[in-house]
């Protein structure tokens, strides 16, 4: 992927953005998978390996690209662009509630004792991590680590990378996962997906 800046941001802004990005970044423990209300969704997922970061991650955020709508209708002919908030547990994100589309990864962020940070994903072009959902099912979408390039000061934003690396892979942060559905049917799910790739 390509350089990119980042901010730093005052602590009051700084959890005002992390809050839009995860909705619980106050939260405590893990997060659990909830069971799908719909046959259509999928399940997405995959890391992120902070350690370079000045902030650890709170939250990510997908935008899908196509459909506009989920419906679209002469009712409803509003455009729309829908976003997908992820949850995060030890720098695995997951959305267990993806609809078929084309979807671009849009920001992450994360947050220290006195300030949030705010990253970016690449805006040009289609990368790896983007999905296409066509039918429903479990997408691994990559790992990946923030690579510091040049960090903040107080008066110049820092430079950072996002560069894919091949650990964990998509079985070790499924069988981590594992830990997070609870009596779901997307335990049974991950099981049978872990089945398929160890053939």
């Amino acid at each position: 992927m390509c350089k990119k800046n980042f901010k730093c941001i005052s602590l009051f802004l700084g959890v005002g953005v992390i809050l839009l990005l995860t909705s619980c970044a106050l939260f405590k423990g893990p997060i659990y998978l909830e069971e799908p209300t719909n046959e259509k969704h999928s399940l997405v997922f995959g890391y992120i390996d902070m350690e370079e970061a000045p902030s650890d991650l709170k939250g990510v955020s997908m935008i899908r690209l196509s459909p506009k709508t989920d419906e679209p209708s002469d009712e409803n002919p509003k455009i729309v662009y829908p976003w997908y908030f992820f949850s995060v547990n030890d720098g695995i994100f997951f959305h267990e509630f993806v609809q078929p589309g084309i979807y671009r990864f849009d920001s992450f962020g994360g947050s220290t004792f006195a300030a949030g940070y705010h990253y970016s994903f690449p805006a040009q072009g289609k990368k790896d991590i983007d999905p296409v959902i066509k039918k429903p099912g479990i997408y691994f979408v990559g790992s990946y680590k923030f690579k510091m390039i040049k960090k903040t000061t107080m008066f110049e934003q820092g430079e950072y990378d996002i560069i894919k690396i091949n650990k964990p892979t998509e079985k070790e942060v499924l069988e981590k996962m594992l830990e997070y559905t609870g009596d779901t049917i997307w335990k049974k799910r991950i099981s049978i997906k872990l089945k398929e790739l160890d053939r």
